[in-house]
């Protein structure tokens, strides 16, 4: 993962593929944006460890049995309330907690030929 300590390498285990195919720090965001000819005007990153925390809590017994398994943790009724309760967990609480750890970001950008 792009820039994760070990600690929590281990701790978030396998890099969830196929849903995340690549992971970029800061630097490599703006080079991506400048090359498809986008200036960044903003950038909001959230930590995402409490969320990883639960999912890998959760995720560890269904890993151990199928370990090549891509399906998500919660499917039917519990879907929309588990993934409540993860945007709640990174983006509620994670705005007032220090960064460190998996991060996830909002990006602004705009053509770079525009004005303002």
């Amino acid at each position: 993962f792009s820039n994760l300590s070990p600690f929590w390498q281990r701790l978030v285990g396998r890099p969830n593929m196929p849903t995340h195919m690549w992971f970029f720090d800061a630097p490599a965001i703006e080079r991506l944006l400048d090359a498809a000819g986008l200036k960044m005007i903003a950038m909001r990153r959230y930590p995402v460890g409490l969320s990883t925390a639960l999912s890998t809590v959760l995720g560890s017994r269904r890993v151990a049995a199928a370990p090549d398994s891509h399906a998500p943790l919660a499917q039917g009724w519990a879907a929309a309330p588990y993934y409540r309760l993860h945007m709640f967990l990174r983006y509620g609480i994670g705005r007032w907690l220090p960064m460190g750890g998996p991060q996830t970001a909002f990006v602004a950008a705009r053509h770079r030929t525009d004005s303002a």
